[in-house]
C-alpha cells in the first residue's frame, strides 16, 4: 500500500512538473511582419576621392554608409503621409506591404538598377507588447542592414551576402508593456539583378501577447515621463511687449539636461533671442528698458551685462566678486542689490562641535551679506555684516529703501526660529524694524510703497490670520495673505475666509490688484484680489495645474506655465482685458499627438466621521468595463494635496498605461481645503488619515465592480511612505505595498532628519517623544511591525537627509526577523528624490515590477531585475 502511494506521488509530481513546463515553455511563437513604413529610396555613392587607408588605418567599406543614414528624430513618430524630417521639403513616410512570406520587397525599375550606385531607405513600424517579456527577433536579407528597437541596435549585417544566400541574425530583447519603435536601415547596390529584400519575424513565449502595427498611437511610457523638451516658465517685460519662455530638455541615454530661454517680441511675434547655444545665465528683463540683464562670469569676477532687445547692443553694468549669488535691480534702474555668500568651515581636522541644531546642515555656516552697487557712480557698498545672514525681499522703485529679514534660531518656542523683518533706508542709513515674529513670512512693497503684502502662517502676527476653533492649532504650511501698513504697523488678513493655500503673488501697479497663484484642492489656480472691494475673482486658465505665474506690472498681460492631468507642459500669455491668449508655446505637441490616455474621474467620499475625502482616479487607456483590473491606491497624507500634475515622481498616467486603475486619495490635513481641514494634520500623524484611506478604498471597491478586490496595492512617499507602513499594520485589504523614503519611527525621524524637529514643530506642535508616546510610538510602524501581513517593498536613497535611510533599515530588520514578506531596495548616493537619470529608470521599473509580481501574479520582471542568486 505504501509502495503504491509512493509511485502515485511520483506520477502526480511528474505530471505537475510537465504541466508547469508546458506553461513556462521556452518555445517561441513567431509572427512575420507584413506591413512597413518607408520613404522613397535615396541614392548614396562611395566617396569621390578614396585612395588607400586613412590615418587610423581604415579603408572605406559599405558598412560606413550606415554612419550617414540617420534615424528619424525621436519627436517625429513615423506614420503614413508624415514628414520624415522637420523640414519644408522632407520626404514622406509611405506604406509598403510585405509578401505572403513576410518579405519587405522593393522592386526597382531597370533604369534605377543599372546606374551602379547604391540606394538606401529606412523601414519603420511598431511592436506592441501587452506585458513585460523577452522577445526574439529573426531578421534576414541578402543586403546590409541594421535593426533598431527603441533606439538601440540589436542586430546587423555589415556586408552583402554571398550569391544566393542571406544575412541571417537572431536577437533577444526584453521589452516593457507598450508600443516600441522598430527601425531598419538598409541599402542596396543597384547593379543587383534580384529585388531588394528584408524580412523580420518577432517571437514570443506568450501567444497573442504581441502585435505589429504602423499606427503610432501609444500610451504613457518611461521615456515620455522623463525625456523631451518642457516649457518650465513664462515671464513678461513690465511693459508687456516681450515674453520670455524657459525650457528644459532631458536627452537619453544619460539624461543630460539642457536649459535655455527664448524671448519673443509680441509686437511682431518674432523670436529675438535664444540662449540655447550661448553662455548667458540668470537672464531677466530690465525693469524700465526694452532690454535684458544677464550674468556671464570670467575667471576673476561675476559680471552683469545689459543687452538692448531692439538693436542687440551689449554693455557691462557691474563687476562683482565671484561669490555673488543673486542680484536685483530697482524699477528706476539706479542700483543693483546683490547677495554675497561667505563660506565658513566647521573645522580643518574633521572634528567639530555643533553650534546649534541647524549646524548639522552642510551649508549652515555659509552666510549671506547684502551689497549695493550705484550704477551712475560705479561704486559698491556693503550693507550688512555680522553673525547673521541677511536676505533681500524687495527694493523700492527709486532704490532708496530695501526690505530685509534675518532668521534667528531660538529654541524657546516653536517653530524654533523667529523672523526679524526690517526696512533699511539707504538715503539716511536708518533701519525700521517692521516685526519680530516667531512665524516667518514672505513680503514685498505695495505699488504706492506705503504697505506690504505678507504671506505666511495663520499664526503670524499673534494669530491675526486664524479662522479656527479655539482648541485647534493652525497648520503652518497653510499660507495666508496679509496687508501690513508700514506707518502704524497695522495688519489685515485678507484670506481668513479664503480656503485656497497661497503659493505666490504679484501686486501690480497698473490696476492696484493682487494676483495670487494658489493651491486649491488638487488644482493650482490663479485668483485676482480687488484691494478696494475686498473680493476674489478666479481667472480661468483651462488647465489643472498652473506651475508659474507672472503679471506684467504696467499692462493687463498675464503669463503662466501649466500642465494638466492629461496635458503636457505648456506656457501662455493672456490678455486679461479680453481673456484671449495672445502667445503660447507647446514644445511637446508633436510628441503627444499620438499618446492615448484612459478616462479619469473624480471620486469623493463622505467618511463616517462626516469628513469629505476628495479624490480622483485614472483608468487604463484600453479600459473595458466588463473586465477586472488590479488597482494602485496613491496618497501623500501629509500637509500637501496630491495635485493633478502631468508627470511627477509617481506618474499615474504611466501606472494606468501599464494596466492599472489608479485611485488618488486626499485625506484630512491637506492644505488648499481651508484652515480647519488643514489643521487636522497637527498632532495626528496618521490617526485620522489611515482610517480615511481604508474607508475610502473600501467604498471605492463597492462602487466600482471593475476593480479586482484581491489585487490592490497602496503606495506613498515620505509622509506617504510613513502612511504606507502604518497602513500595513492596520489592515489586510491591500495585496502589496510600496513605501519610498518612509518614516517607520516618528521619534527617530524627529531627531535624525535634517528637518525632523522643525517639521514636527508644525505636525506635532507642542508635543515631544517624552510626553506623547501614544503618538510617537503608537503611530509608528516599527513598534507595530508584528501586525504587518502585507508584502512590503521599501525604497530609499542612501544619502537621504530629509528622511534618513535608517528609517527603512530598522523596519526591514524588524520585518525580516519576524518572517514577514519584505524587500528593501537602496538607491546609492540619492537623496530624498531619485534624480540620477539611469537610477531613476531602474527605480521606476522596480516599482512596476513589484506591482506586476503581486497585483498581476507575474514575477518575470521582478526576477529579471533582482535574480534570487544575486
Amino acid at each position: 500500500m505504501k509502495k503504491s502511494a509512493f509511485i502515485l506521488t511520483i506520477m502526480l509530481s511528474a505530471l505537475l512538473s510537465s504541466m508547469l513546463k508546458a506553461q513556462e515553455s521556452t518555445d517561441y511563437t513567431y509572427y512575420p511582419t507584413h506591413l512597413w513604413l518607408n520613404y522613397k529610396p535615396q541614392t548614396i555613392n562611395t566617396p569621390l576621392i578614396n585612395k588607400g587607408a586613412d590615418i587610423a588605418g581604415n579603408t572605406f567599406s559599405v558598412k560606413d554608409f550606415f554612419d550617414v543614414i540617420m534615424l528619424p528624430d525621436c519627436n517625429m513618430s513615423p506614420a503614413e503621409g508624415r514628414k520624415v524630417t522637420n523640414t519644408d521639403n522632407s520626404l514622406l513616410w509611405e506604406v509598403h506591404h510585405s509578401t505572403k512570406s513576410g518579405d519587405w520587397n522593393m522592386i526597382l525599375s531597370p533604369e534605377e538598377r543599372n546606374d551602379g550606385n547604391y540606394a538606401y531607405t529606412v523601414l519603420a513600424g511598431y511592436l506592441n507588447s501587452d506585458k513585460y517579456q523577452e522577445l526574439e527577433f529573426k531578421s534576414e536579407s541578402p543586403f546590409p542592414y541594421q535593426l533598431f528597437v527603441d533606439g538601440s541596435m540589436i542586430s546587423f549585417a555589415n556586408d552583402f551576402a554571398k550569391d544566393g544566400e542571406k544575412n541571417k541574425n537572431t536577437a533577444k530583447i526584453k521589452l516593457e508593456k507598450g508600443l516600441h519603435k522598430v527601425f531598419v536601415k538598409t541599402f542596396y547596390q543597384k547593379k543587383e539583378e534580384y529585388n531588394w529584400l528584408f524580412k523580420l519575424e518577432s517571437g514570443t513565449k506568450y501567444k497573442g501577447s504581441i502585435s505589429w502595427t504602423i499606427d503610432p498611437t501609444t500610451s504613457m511610457n518611461i521615456s515620455l515621463v522623463l525625456d523631451g523638451i518642457r516649457a518650465t516658465n513664462a515671464t513678461l517685460s513690465d511693459n508687456g511687449r516681450y515674453v520670455m519662455y524657459s525650457y528644459s530638455e532631458t536627452t537619453p541615454p544619460d539624461g543630460k539636461i539642457t536649459s535655455w530661454v527664448e524671448i519673443i517680441d509680441m509686437k511682431n511675434d518674432n523670436i529675438i533671442l535664444n540662449t540655447r547655444y550661448n553662455k548667458m545665465g540668470w537672464v531677466s528683463f530690465h525693469p524700465s528698458e526694452n532690454a535684458i540683464l544677464f550674468r556671464n562670469d570670467n575667471d576673476k569676477f561675476a559680471e552683469i551685462y545689459k543687452q538692448n532687445l531692439e538693436n542687440g547692443s551689449t554693455e557691462l553694468i557691474m563687476k562683482a566678486t565671484k561669490d555673488m549669488t543673486s542680484f536685483s535691480m530697482n524699477k528706476d534702474a539706479t542700483c543693483l542689490i546683490y547677495l554675497v555668500n561667505v563660506k565658513g568651515e566647521k573645522s580643518k581636522d574633521g572634528v567639530h562641535k555643533l553650534s546649534c541644531l541647524s549646524d548639522r546642515l552642510p551649508w549652515y555656516r555659509n552666510q549671506t551679506n547684502l551689497y549695493c552697487y550705484d550704477i551712475a557712480t560705479g561704486t559698491h557698498r556693503q550693507l550688512t555684516a555680522g553673525d547673521q545672514s541677511n536676505y533681500l525681499y524687495d527694493i523700492s522703485k527709486d532704490g532708496t529703501r530695501i526690505l530685509v529679514a534675518q532668521h534667528i534660531e531660538d529654541y524657546a518656542q516653536r517653530p524654533y526660529s523667529h523672523q526679524i523683518a526690517m526696512e533699511i533706508n539707504l538715503k539716511d542709513n536708518t533701519i525700521d524694524t517692521l516685526w519680530n515674529d516667531w512665524f516667518s513670512g514672505s513680503f514685498s512693497y505695495s505699488p504706492d510703497e506705503k504697505q506690504l503684502l505678507v504671506t505666511g502662517s495663520a499664526s503670524m502676527f499673534n494669530g491675526a490670520g486664524r479662522n479656527l476653533p479655539k482648541k485647534m492649532i493652525a497648520n503652518d504650511y497653510d499660507n495666508q495673505a496679509y496687508i501690513f501698513t508700514i506707518a502704524d504697523k497695522s495688519v489685515k488678513c485678507i484670506t481668513k475666509n479664503f480656503d485656497p493655500n497661497i503659493e505666490s503673488y504679484s501686486w501690480c501697479s497698473n490696476d492696484n490688484k493682487i494676483y495670487f497663484k494658489v493651491e486649491e484642492k488638487s488644482y493650482h489656480n490663479i485668483y485676482r484680489y480687488d484691494v478696494e472691494n475686498d473680493t476674489f475673482e478666479k481667472i480661468y486658465t483651462g488647465y489643472d495645474n498652473v506651475k508659474t505665474m507672472d503679471k506684467a506690472d504696467d499692462c493687463s498681460l498675464l503669463a503662466f506655465s501649466c500642465n494638466g492631468i492629461q496635458t503636457c507642459d505648456k506656457a501662455f500669455v493672456m490678455d486679461l482685458s479680453s481673456k484671449n491668449i495672445i502667445s503660447e508655446t507647446d514644445p511637446e505637441k508633436d510628441i503627444f499627438r499620438d499618446v492615448k490616455f484612459g478616462e479619469y474621474h473624480d471620486y469623493v467620499v463622505k467618511a463616517k466621521s462626516g469628513a469629505i475625502i476628495d479624490g480622483f482616479y485614472y483608468l487604463p487607456p484600453d479600459f473595458k468595463a466588463d473586465k477586472k483590473y488590479p488597482m494602485i491606491v496613491y496618497y501623500y497624507g501629509g500637509t500637501s494635496p496630491t495635485d493633478r500634475s502631468f508627470r511627477g515622481r509617481y506618474p499615474k498616467n504611466y501606472f494606468a498605461a501599464n494596466g492599472y486603475v489608479v485611485y488618488v486619495i486626499i485625506p484630512s490635513g491637506s492644505t488648499g481645503y481651508g484652515q480647519e481641514f488643514a489643521a487636522r494634520h497637527v498632532n495626528n500623524w496618521g490617526i485620522t488619515v489611515a482610517d480615511e484611506i481604508i474607508e475610502a478604498t473600501k467604498k471605492f471597491l463597492k462602487d466600482h465592480d471593475f476593480v479586482d478586490a484581491g489585487h490592490i496595492g497602496c503606495m506613498g512617499a515620505s509622509y506617504g511612505g510613513f502612511m504606507t507602513e502604518l497602513l500595513t499594520t492596520k489592515t489586510d485589504i491591500f495585496t502589496a505595498a510600496i513605501s519610498h523614503a518612509g518614516i517607520s519611527s516618528i521619534s527617530s525621524y524627529w531627531g535624525e532628519g535634517y528637518w525632523g524637529y522643525s517639521y514636527n514643530s508644525a505636525a506635532a506642535a507642542g508635543t515631544f517623544p517624552w510626553d506623547n508616546q501614544k503618538m510617537y510610538v503608537g503611530q509608528s510602524a516599527l513598534f507595530n511591525a508584528d501586525k504587518c501581513n502585507t508584502p512590503l517593498l521599501l525604497l530609499h536613497g542612501t544619502a537621504d537627509t530629509n528622511v534618513p535611510v535608517g528609517e527603512s533599515i530598522q523596519l526591514y530588520t524588524a520585518l525580516k526577523l519576524l518572517g514577514k514578506e519584505c524587500e528593501f531596495v537602496q538607491v546609492e548616493g540619492e537623496n530624498h528624490a531619485i534624480n540620477d537619470y539611469k537610477k531613476r529608470i531602474k527605480w521606476q521599473r522596480t516599482i512596476m515590477a513589484w506591482w506586476d509580481k503581486y497585483l498581476k501574479d507575474d514575477s518575470t520582471w521582478w526576477n529579471d531585475l533582482y535574480p534570487e542568486n544575486e
